[in-house]
């Protein structure tokens, strides 16, 4: 009767173990799916999202097309990563492949100079994995290119392979493209943007200071709103649409402050927005309860730049939305 036991026990266990074994079979064929990327001489610039495979840590985490939890690694299929607004890590991989007959070099791009930590694991068959750190949090000269903007250099040797991983952590809405791209075309496509960057904070503070000056010689409040405004946007341009005077935020704290910043600095826009068309439109003469409702919606995107530092970081971003409803009011009655 023992014997019979141990005979099923040995049975059941070989059993789980060739299940154990088809499973792993199954998944190496399931992270070979993804078709590697062939780095070609003539080829100075690729985006490769359709090459890569993702997976989300957190069960609220959502693809752009989709809202069941993704538990496992799968192909974008063509469309872009992205992940609400809800705290929580993304994982990314893909496979580089060099059919030439020469080393190629080119530099790893994630587009979005937001995020608040990204490590990158760049494997090689022969002489193991490097790891990066190249977020928010990491300070710029420890990165391996010292660029606002999260960049990682890759050497793939004539006929190699190698394994790239890509961990990304937000408290926000994260999403981004991955370029690979050799590093001298990277840095002339900044012309244009720093060149974009130079001119509206040209604008900004222009407006500002002229805005300023009509407001202490004519002492009307429409041009005390509207320099108000323009410093707002400017402040909101640097640390959000441009992005690189998070830099100036001390590394300890960089990527918690750096959100909090974004959201004052848009909530003070919207506010200034407000007040600024009220004055312009005479609204508190005209449609003096419209006009109640509106300063209202203005005020309370205000106390958003307050409450940024004692919510959670999506209440605040919620409520900001929430200031649309404010803006549809202020239209109508603008265009009336």
């Amino acid at each position: 009767m023992r014997l019979k036991k141990k005979g099923k026990a040995y049975i059941f266990r070989r059993f789980f173990y060739a299940c154990m074994l088809l499973l792993g079979l199954l998944g190496t064929f399931r992270a070979q799916a993804a078709p590697p990327i062939e780095i070609q001489s003539e080829v100075l610039e690729q985006v490769i999202d359709g090459n890569t495979e993702f997976i989300f840590d957190a069960s609220s985490m959502h693809t752009v097309q989709t809202i069941q939890a993704v538990t496992e690694w799968r192909e974008p299929d063509g469309e872009p990563f992205s992940k609400g607004l809800d705290e929580g890590v993304m994982w990314l991989r893909f496979r580089l492949v060099n059919p030439t007959n020469q080393s190629e070099e080119r530099a790893l791009q994630f587009s979005n100079g937001h995020a608040d930590r990204l490590t990158v694991w760049i494997t090689d068959e022969n002489s193991g994995t490097e790891k990066f750190e190249i977020g928010q949090d990491a300070p710029l000269q420890e990165r391996p290119i010292k660029h606002f903007i999260p960049r990682v250099p890759i050497r793939v040797d004539a006929g190699a392979q190698k394994s790239v991983v890509l961990r990304i952590e937000d408290e926000g809405t994260m999403s981004g493209s991955l370029q690979l791209a050799k590093l001298d075309i990277l840095q002339s496509q900044e012309m244009s943007s720093h060149l974009v960057t130079g001119l509206m904070t040209g604008i900004f503070g222009l407006m500002g200071i002229y805005a300023f000056a009509l407001f202490l010689w004519l002492r009307k409040p429409i041009f005390g709103w509207l320099s108000a405004l323009a410093i707002c946007s400017l402040l909101q341009w640097m640390v959000f649409n441009w992005g690189e005077a998070g830099l100036l935020v001390p590394v300890e704290s960089r990527a918690w402050l750096t959100n909090r910043l974004i959201i004052v600095f848009l909530s003070g826009s919207v506010f200034c927005t407000f007040l600024f068309y009220v004055e312009a439109c005479s609204l508190r003469v005209r449609f003096p309860r419209l006009s109640k409702l509106i300063l209202w919606f203005a005020w309370f995107e205000l106390s958003n730049a307050f409450l940024v530092f004692v919510l959670p970081y999506i209440q605040s971003v919620r409520i900001l939305f929430f200031g649309a409803v404010g803006f549809l009011a202020l239209v109508c009655a603008v265009l009336y």
